[in-house]
């Protein structure tokens, strides 16, 4: 019985963050189509977002697995599987570094269309108030 709390527990929690944190987005998005704001334009949509954490991960899981095949003495194709990984990794960070400026200019084209929207809702709050 009790070695089977533990997974129960450990699948509960899991159960509840995602809920949680999906609960909470619903309850963001909901508030932002009450005040008239679509959602999904808020979304900054820049190239390269996801490719260093990517990068970092298969960077660091090649690098481990050449480092065992190496150490263990198993260099045969094995060995093949890690540098695949590590140069995949590799060319995912490259990436990274070339979008950088893209990112940039993605971010203040953001950060101005937010300016924008926050702009258009004063007036919005300021009639709210007065009215009520």
């Amino acid at each position: 019985m009790e070695g089977i709390l533990i997974p129960l527990g450990a699948f509960a929690m899991v159960v509840l963050v995602i809920y949680f944190v999906g609960s909470r987005r619903h309850l963001e998005r909901m508030e932002l189509i009450r005040q008239g704001i679509n959602p999904t334009r808020l979304q900054a949509h820049a190239p390269g977002t996801g490719s260093l954490l990517w990068g970092l991960l298969f960077a660091a899981v090649g690098l481990a697995l050449v480092i065992f095949y190496v150490t263990v003495g198993q260099e045969d194709e094995r060995i093949g599987f890690g540098l695949a990984f590590l140069f995949g990794g590799a060319a995912l960070l490259v990436y990274y570094k070339v979008t950088g400026p893209q990112r940039e200019r993605a971010l203040k084209l953001h950060e101005q269309h937010l300016a924008e929207i926050s702009q258009q809702l004063k007036p919005k709050a300021e009639n709210k108030g007065e009215s009520a």
